[in-house]
């Protein structure tokens, strides 16, 4: 029941809107005070259908986790775009280099229906169960001497 996300807090809300309650989140739980951010948002409006707190939430969840250790370097670049009809968030850490090997082990081995694991795994699994059930998919990326990309895609509401 713990791990089971509520979805009765869906409604429809601008992505980038979305955005500002995503870094307030990270922000929040990150430790990094001096993190500098630079957003770049679209100016069309990109509908959403989501539980604002929980992806929110979620999304701060996976910037946030030991595998990523995003805003090390003390810069974050956000963005926002349309890419066909998935409204887009775009994350970029410049120089940051990670090895996301164990990310996606933790994320492929957790099974919580078995009670596998507890703590930070475990809210990685929760998350990506939460944007699985909005029909959003993220995917991280780390580049020699160019730095660690996150995007989250979402469907947009027509």
């Amino acid at each position: 029941a713990m791990t089971e996300p509520e979805l009765t807090g869906r409604g429809f809300t601008d992505l980038n809107t979305l955005v500002t309650r995503i870094i307030e989140n990270f922000l929040a739980t990150n430790g990094n005070a001096s993190i500098q951010l630079k957003t770049v948002l679209a100016e069309e409006k990109l509908r959403v259908k989501v539980d604002m707190e929980l992806v929110a939430g979620a999304v701060s969840d996976l910037l946030n986790s030991r595998y990523l250790n995003l805003g090390s370097s003390g810069s974050l670049i956000l963005r926002t775009l349309r890419n066909g009809s998935f409204g887009e968030l775009h994350v970029y850490e410049p120089g940051s280099q990670v090895k996301l090997a164990g990310l996606y082990r933790a994320l492929e081995n957790l099974d919580l229906n078995e009670g596998d694991s507890i703590g930070e795994d475990l809210n990685l699994a929760r998350a990506k169960q939460i944007l699985d059930s909005h029909q959003a998919t993220f995917q991280a990326e780390s580049e020699l001497r160019e730095g660690l990309s996150f995007v989250v895609k979402f469907p947009l509401a027509d």
